[in-house]
């Protein structure tokens, strides 16, 4: 059985891609077929049990230092905007995140990509539309992830939206790859 085929596709390729731009990346994947998926939680405090798990992930990507360069969050179905607000608020009460154990930490660089599409009548457009200005409103709550750290990307079909989000993901990662090259 795999989950969330698009979201693995997306994951593989980022995999493969960013091997290329800085091998010391972590790509993680808490979608996929049961066997090969990994446990990507996100828990808010230093104890971590059920009891403090908040969210569970789709892609991390994290530096060898166990620091969280981006938390994706895509529904590939067309989901309402209940859900969509439960994603990015349940990710911002994160402090950190485990995968099989180990603990990775969120800071106030970390980038959180939320992504969905809408029916082509652009009803949920406009929705969503409305919530990416509404969430600037809220002030930052206490913990490692601010406000200003959420980016909410919605498009008319999925393709669209994982496409953007993976040149977004690339294009930073690339980015900070050549400002940290010295010079020959």
């Amino acid at each position: 059985m795999t989950r969330g085929p698009e979201t693995t596709n997306l994951g593989n390729r980022l995999t493969q891609k960013l091997k290329k731009v800085d091998n010391s990346l972590k790509v993680y994947v808490g979608h996929g077929k049961l066997s090969q998926s990994k446990k990507v939680q996100g828990f808010m405090s230093e104890e971590i049990d059920n009891g403090t798990k908040v969210a569970e992930i789709d892609i991390i990507i994290a530096k060898s230092n166990k620091n969280v360069l981006f938390l994706v969050e895509i529904e590939e179905s067309r989901a309402p905007p209940k859900k969509i607000l439960g994603d990015i608020f349940s990710i911002l009460f994160c402090d950190g995140i485990q995968v099989d154990k180990q603990i990775y930490s969120l800071n106030s660089q970390t980038k959180v990509l939320v992504g969905t599409h809408y029916n082509s009548d652009g009803k949920k457009a406009s929705q969503f539309e409305l919530i990416n200005e509404r969430i600037g409103l809220f002030t930052n709550p206490k913990g490692p992830l601010g406000i200003n750290c959420i980016q909410f990307i919605y498009e008319e079909n999925l393709s669209k939206t994982i496409d953007k989000i993976e040149r977004m993901i690339i294009d930073e990662i690339t980015k900070s790859a050549h400002k940290q090259k010295p010079p020959a």
